[in-house]
């Protein structure tokens, strides 16, 4: 699954799916590229697959 974390003015960032569905906030893009990559790790030991880190974007006000 490929993820797009949005960050916003205030420093918060969205997870969300390349569709462009919401999957959740957190305080900054760090904490959302951590949450991917915990992600990438719990279905990468069930899989062999190459894992493509999120884009994250920057939306200014």
């Amino acid at each position: 699954m490929k993820f797009i974390i949005k960050e916003w003015p205030d420093k918060s960032a969205t997870l969300m799916t390349e569709n462009g569905y919401s999957l959740a906030t957190f305080d900054t893009s760090m904490e959302a590229q951590l949450a991917c990559d915990e992600w990438h790790k719990i279905h990468s030991e069930h899989r062999n697959t190459e894992w493509d880190p999120p884009i994250t974007e920057a939306i200014h006000a």
